[in-house]
């Protein structure tokens, strides 16, 4: 196993979900359930400056209405803040500069061959969290 991962704070952001449902997974030995579950908080760690100052911006370039639907009302009560027109490109460019901020995990990327029930899109998804590894040939066929 790889020692660290370097990587981005906007990489970790996206392949978070993907770690997430990997680690819900039936089948994993515990040697990697604990792998997965060790970089699953590290890279929480890391990430929760992004929600952290995503937030933030939100609070400081964005505009306060009320929630129009029910799932605006379930997920935020009756308020909702937004980004007005005039303020998007400063906030893309703030995400966009929050996101590239580069991080280094001390943990080695999960091996794709230890994630056995994971799909194409979960290994794809998790990015530089995991090591593509081809499976060992179990026998020839003549």
């Amino acid at each position: 196993m790889a020692e660290d991962i370097s990587t981005t704070l906007a990489q970790l952001v996206d392949a978070e979900p993907a770690l997430r449902k990997v680690s819900e997974q039936d089948g994993l030995s515990a040697k990697v359930k604990y792998a997965v579950a060790k970089l699953a908080r590290l890279v929480s760690e890391e990430t929760k400056h992004w929600y952290t100052e995503r937030a933030a911006l939100f609070e400081g370039l964005g505009v306060e209405r009320e929630a129009r639907t029910p799932a605006e009302r379930a997920q935020h009560g009756p308020t909702v803040r937004e980004i007005p027109p005039d303020q998007i490109a400063t906030f893309q460019t703030r995400i966009k500069e929050l996101g590239a901020i580069e991080v280094t995990i001390p943990w080695g990327p999960i091996r794709s061959v230890d994630l056995p029930s994971a799909k194409a899109s979960d290994l794809v998804d998790l990015g530089p969290l995991v090591e593509l590894v081809e499976p060992p040939e179990t026998g020839a066929t003549a």
